[in-house]
């Protein structure tokens, strides 16, 4: 698989699901033109990166509220296991299956980005 492909597939999945979340509740806003809409979520570790095959982390998370869609329109992404990309920069050291974290993820329609940008486990009761 390509370096290309390995973003190409989050992506895919993240525009899917927008994609079905298209019956969810939601207000309208103006369609999304190079604007990077950042979310923090709390979640579980599934499955941690295979070393020489991407870098994604496996994430149960929770329901993510006002979630923009690549049509411009919010709601909210319900709760689910997926992939998510992780930026260069964020390393996975000393994390766990199991573990539950917080993530900063942004998302920016435009120039096809969606990665984890921070990640630490998450405060007790989170």
């Amino acid at each position: 698989m390509t370096p290309g492909m390995k973003l190409i597939i989050p992506i895919a999945l993240v525009a899917a699901m927008a994609f079905a979340c298209g019956g969810c509740s939601h207000k309208s806003s103006s369609k999304p033109k190079g604007t990077t809409y950042h979310y923090i979520i709390t979640g579980k570790i599934m499955a941690l990166p295979v070393p020489g095959q991407g870098r994604q982390l496996q994430i149960s998370a929770g329901p993510i509220k006002h979630w923009v869609r690549m049509s411009g329109k919010s709601g909210v992404m319900p709760a689910m296991v997926m992939p998510y990309q992780l930026a260069s920069d964020v390393h996975t050291k000393g994390l766990k299956v199991g573990e539950r974290i917080v993530f900063h993820y942004e998302v920016n329609w435009q120039q096809d980005v969606a990665q984890i940008t921070s990640i630490k486990p998450a405060p007790p009761g989170h």
